[in-house]
């Protein structure tokens, strides 16, 4: 048994985008496991879920929630201005995560002999003062990466030039995580390439996200081509790319195909448009099981960011057929051909929309339902992670370098 502290940025339950699937799944699995594990969540609003709640359904020993960021929104601009004052060469996005207060509640509350930690994404590093004889790095992106490719894909002048600093800091705070840590485990072979050649990391393994794979969902009977978006809406790369679907694609398609039908499911704000015909959003969905059911085609119009798509793997595992961008499925090893629809421009998704057919759809899905069902099940890759942890643990911890 290996105790484990480990530090997510959000409450991983219920697990509701693809981080909290990733972080939900394997700190259950890790637990069965026989692993003794302290969670410790730095959620930014009030929780609907307990502690011992959290503890419950993960099966953990311990949980413990550290409050984020300002009370009230109309502190925001307050905040960021501080920040760049006090810490310019500092990101943005790990901001609320460097605040005095936050660092030192980590400090005065976890008290722990856990032999390891586990930074679980790179924001959560910048609560770290001390850390144990071991860390883990659980990479779910490479961050430079996409902030490099948000500045990349605007327009605006101004917005590129800031977004390329802010690249810049996130490239120097993960690189100061990716020495410090021990091992880096990354979502996918792709990442951890990214890794190694951006910082030189030579100890990092790639931990697939897990997923339970039983068998694929029968269809639903009827004659519409049914399309689910499932994503968190207020992720930059999910809401751009679902921006850009609804204005360039999604028209000229349905004008030409009107059974199509579209919904839409995830949290946060959805993109600022007018009502589109045959799309509906649902918002927050705590069982998507019934929406999978009386889906045909899965899309994922991404065109940036990195990691695992999550959703494509978990519309897999239903059986779902997926319609995505080469991008949306980076790092998953499909063959365009063999197991997913593939589109990139415009005038490729709409063509796809308007030709394919719900017994094409079936068929994709049952053959990427058997590609991925090994490599991404749930206990293979907690098996994966537990490997990476050490026999013995060193008795003192590695100096942490003030930040």
């Amino acid at each position: 048994m290996t105790k484990i502290l480990w530090l997510s940025p959000r409450i991983p339950w219920p697990p509701e985008d693809g981080a909290s699937v990733a972080s939900a799944t394997l700190i259950r699995q890790l637990g069965w496991l026989g692993h003794e594990i302290q969670l410790v969540c730095f959620p930014q609003t009030d929780p609907g879920i307990t502690e011992e709640e959290v503890a419950a359904r993960l099966g953990i020993k311990k949980c413990l929630f550290i409050r984020r960021g300002p009370r009230s929104p109309r502190y925001k601009p307050l905040e960021v201005a501080r920040h760049l004052v006090t810490r310019p060469l500092s990101p943005l996005t790990m901001r609320e995560f460097y605040r005095p207060g936050l660092r030192r509640a980590l400090s005065q509350n976890v008290n722990v002999d856990a032999q390891i930690m586990v930074c679980d994404t790179l924001h959560v590093w910048g609560a770290v003062t001390s850390s144990l004889p071991f860390m883990i790095y659980r990479a779910h992106n490479v961050e430079s990466q996409i902030w490099k490719r948000a500045s990349q894909h605007t327009t605006n002048p101004f917005l590129r030039l800031l977004l390329a600093i802010q690249a810049w800091c996130v490239f120097s705070a993960e690189r100061d995580l990716v020495r410090r840590a021990d091992v880096v485990a990354t979502v996918s072979d792709t990442d951890r390439s990214a890794f190694m050649d951006l910082y030189g990391a030579e100890n990092v393994v790639t931990v697939p996200i897990g997923f339970t794979f039983e068998a694929p969902l029968a269809a639903s009977p009827g004659e519409a081509v049914n399309l689910l978006f499932v994503g968190k809406l207020d992720w930059p790369p999910n809401a751009e790319g679902l921006r850009w679907f609804l204005r360039s694609v999604w028209p000229e398609a349905f004008a030409r195909r009107s059974q199509l039908k579209l919904r839409i499911v995830g949290s946060g704000r959805p993109p600022d448009l007018a009502p589109s015909d045959g799309v509906e959003f649902l918002g927050r969905v705590a069982d998507l099981t019934p929406l999978y059911r009386q889906c045909d085609l899965a899309i994922v119009p991404v065109r940036y960011g990195s990691g695992t798509r999550v959703k494509a793997i978990e519309a897999a595992r239903y059986g779902r057929a997926l319609l995505s961008t080469e991008l949306g499925v980076e790092g998953l090893g499909l063959d365009h051909a063999t197991h997913y629809l593939r589109a990139n421009s415009a005038d490729e998704w709409i063509h796809v929309l308007t030709t394919v057919t719900r017994p094409d759809c079936a068929e994709l899905g049952a053959r990427v339902f058997q590609h991925l069902r090994n490599d991404f099940d749930e206990r293979n890759c907690a098996r994966r992670f537990e490997g990476l942890l050490p026999p013995n643990v060193f008795s003192a911890a590695k100096p942490t370098p003030s930040r």
